[in-house]
């Protein structure tokens, strides 16, 4: 019926009033593309399939102000109109939370509006400190709502791909893996081009949770896997340092250079890759690396605390220059404070060996006071103050 009118109203328009015709056309017309000629009234986020379509409405609206003896006066009341109802219109669309939950309020069958709105919110919960909990139980739900209301295999793998990380979050990996692995089944049904892709996310995630449970072989396997089908940076990344705990460290070094190359800003590629020359002695290179953070990242608290690291380690252990470097971070600082317990626990650990108790205890005093607390280095100042 509604297709039948506007067939109607085009041909008659476009006999009379050639203009209106053609508005009418050019609305139709913009629409087609996207297969969706009657916008889906109850799906909110559909709306953005007609706003090149206005431009024939807006031709209609503007033929018929012309017609009008007060013309400006008329544009006036129109243009008024239409700010108060994008207005109203925009307040849809605050957050992508509030728009899938206005969407859910008019179409609760809507399983694609339950999953993206719990996407939405494991998003927040991740930016949020500290990490919003009861947030993270709200996505939960919306997803498994989701998972229930859903019949494409596409939106069932959606489902139970982002309930991969809440559950983690969580502490329910268990659960996480049982979800990537609906995950991975779902997606086997899938021909869309981007079934690959899917994919590679899923592994991605389910790396995240063998990791958690201590299983680095198969994270490492994950995210290499991943890596090859997505060929981002994070899989790239988390795959080089899995390789590296394991101990695979040529196939660790491919993925954190490929890691560098796809995001050159970001200095831990190149910190990880100084711990990797590190592991294997070479000194030099681990400083290439650790210069090459610090091109990106001069003032990052991790790639200062990377070369006080390296002057406090070695034959060449240099405990003046890794103090200095503390003097980049603010005064009074946690982190500063912490790092100078450690130079100082260091250099204490350095006298003791030489036989210098008078330089040892007063290094290991400066230790304390800075409130040293790792286990080790507080056993090893012990041990000075007692042989003292």
């Amino acid at each position: 019926a509604w297709l039948g009118g506007a067939i109607v109203a085009l041909v008659i328009a476009t006999r009379r009033v050639p203009v209106a015709g053609f508005g009418i056309l050019a609305f139709f017309a913009a629409l087609l593309p996207f297969n969706n000629v009657f916008p889906a009234t109850d799906i909110l986020a559909a709306d953005r399939y007609a706003y090149l379509a206005l431009f024939g409405w807006a031709v209609l609206v503007a033929m018929v102000v012309s017609r009008w003896r007060s013309g400006a006066v008329a544009a006036g009341i129109v243009a008024v109109a239409y700010a108060v109802l994008a207005v109203i219109g925009s307040s849809r669309f605050v957050s992508d939370e509030v728009l899938w939950t206005r969407t859910i309020a008019s179409r609760d069958a809507s399983a694609l509006a339950w999953i993206n709105r719990g996407q939405s919110r494991t998003e927040r919960a991740l930016r949020s400190t500290p990490q919003d909990m009861k947030l993270l139980d709200d996505a939960i739900v919306d997803l498994e709502a989701g998972l229930i209301r859903a019949k494409l295999s596409e939106h069932r793998a959606k489902a139970s791909q982002g309930l991969v990380l809440p559950l983690l979050l969580r502490e329910r990996p268990r659960d996480a893996l049982e979800r990537a692995a609906d995950a991975l089944t779902e997606v086997e049904a899938l021909d869309s081009a981007d079934a690959q892709r899917f994919r590679a996310q899923v592994l991605y995630h389910r790396g995240l949770v063998f990791r958690a449970v201590g299983n680095l072989e198969q994270a490492a396997a994950d995210f290499v896997s991943s890596a090859e089908q997505w060929g981002r940076y994070p899989a790239c990344f988390e795959a080089g340092c899995d390789l590296m705990r394991v101990g695979r460290l040529p196939e660790a070094r491919r993925m954190l250079e490929r890691a560098a190359r796809l995001d050159s800003a970001n200095p831990d590629p190149y910190l990880y890759l100084g711990k990797l020359e590190e592991a294997v002695g070479d000194r030099d290179g681990h400083r290439r690396m650790l210069d090459h953070a610090s091109e990106r990242a001069p003032k990052d608290v991790r790639v200062i605390e990377a070369w006080v690291a390296f002057w406090l380690r070695g034959r060449t252990a240099d405990y003046r220059k890794a103090a200095e470097l503390l003097k980049q971070l603010p005064a009074g600082s946690a982190e500063r404070r912490r790092l100078e317990a450690e130079v100082e626990s260091e250099r204490a650990l350095f006298h003791f060996r030489r036989g210098e108790l008078i330089e040892a205890i007063t290094s290991a005093d400066l230790a304390r006071a800075q409130g040293i607390s790792e286990p080790r280095a507080l056993y090893e100042l012990g041990q000075i103050y007692l042989d003292a």
